[in-house]
């Protein structure tokens, strides 16, 4: 159990029981000042949890009933219709984005969207999705969990002989060969991958694991008929800043063009790959404005919407912003994350005590 998480879990108990976010809320809500909070997912998985990009479907089907009580849930685009009508919010609004487009997503996005009214937005690769072979990502988390042997070498890129036996040494290998291959070209992350995955132990399941990793077309034309919104996440999740305009137009414009044409939509909204401020910088903004989506989403922040539509802030949902320390979902903490009351203890503790700062902090 981290002491982290503990502490977090004690104070959302304690707004929470002792009616303080309720009342928060009320007076909020009462004052008219509603909110959007804008939440990020990538994975619905029991089994690949790895780098916080996974919860399970049924944690997410239990936020997702609180969402459903709590907030109004749309689509990015129809919240920021709402945001930009001149009579204001009528209600606070919660929205779900799902980046990537894996295949663990088709079940629990419709069953949101049709038993709880629950619309959300989905983002694709494109390339992934019209290939059948999964992100980068997805390839190295697959190879690794597999894995029977205990260690790969992977001097060729700088990483040297990995442990890769127990859950721990899998889940930091994970990590380190992650935070190489996003700086290389999509393709030499692809040669990597497939020495990869040769090395695992396990070439044949991993492959055929990949193959089955992301949605499909039909499926996606069958999400949008059912009410999710299908935006563009560029053809195979490169760090934009790291490429030069023609490459960075290359891959934002060909993942929003793919989507129009196999979908049939014209308002795309946009996600960035990594999402982070050094992975998104003036340059890839100003194509993305150029490109004529009406808005791009970020990675960081706490998912309050505010007033650039291009760097929009999204909250990264991990498991223990609605879990127990013990891994139960608690509305308490679910209830007081959405509220911003963990990120204004952290604030305010943090003004006058880094060691209690740093135990509510979500880093863990």
């Amino acid at each position: 159990m981290k002491v982290r998480h503990l502490a977090r879990y004690l104070l959302c108990i304690c707004l929470y029981y002792s009616g303080a976010l309720f009342l928060s809320r009320t007076i909020r809500r009462w004052r008219g000042n509603y909110r959007v909070v804008i939440l990020a997912y990538h994975s619905f998985s029991d089994t690949i949890r790895y780098l916080d990009m996974a919860i399970s479907a049924s944690l997410f089907r239990q936020q997702v009933r609180y969402l459903h009580k709590v907030f109004r849930v749309q689509t990015l685009s129809s919240a920021l219709a709402a945001w930009n009508n001149t009579t204001g919010l009528q209600g606070d609004i919660a929205v779900i984005t799902v980046d990537d487009g894996y295949a663990d997503n088709f079940q629990p996005l419709i069953e949101a969207a049709t038993k709880f009214k629950a619309r959300s937005t989905l983002y694709l690769t494109t390339n992934c999705i019209d290939t059948g072979e999964p992100t980068t990502v997805m390839g190295v988390m697959l190879a690794v969990h597999y894995a029977t042997v205990e260690s790969i070498d992977l001097s060729e890129i700088g990483l040297g002989v990995l442990r890769v036996r127990t859950p721990q040494e899998k889940k930091s290998a994970i990590r380190e060969i992650d935070g190489v291959l996003k700086l290389l070209s999509i393709n030499r992350r692809s040669e990597v991958i497939e020495k990869l995955i040769a090395k695992s132990g396990q070439g044949e399941l991993v492959r055929n694991l990949g193959r089955s990793a992301m949605l499909h077309w039909e499926q996606i034309r069958e999400m949008l008929s059912l009410g999710v919104e299908i935006g563009a996440h560029t053809l195979a999740h490169p760090v934009l800043s790291r490429l030069d305009p023609v490459a960075a137009r290359r891959e934002i414009v060909g993942s929003v063009d793919r989507v129009r044409a196999m979908l049939g939509s014209e308002a795309v909204t946009f996600a960035y790959p990594y999402g982070g401020q050094a992975d998104v910088n003036e340059m890839v903004v100003e194509i993305c404005r150029s490109s004529g989506v009406k808005a791009a989403v970020m990675l960081l922040g706490d998912g309050r919407l505010g007033s650039d539509f291009f760097r929009i802030p999204r909250m990264m949902v991990t498991s223990d912003r609605s879990t127990t320390p013990w891994g139960r979902f608690s509305r308490a903490m679910w209830a007081c994350e959405l509220e911003g009351l963990v990120d204004l203890a952290r604030n305010l503790l943090g003004s006058g005590s880094t060691f209690f700062s740093r135990l509510v902090d979500c880093s863990d």
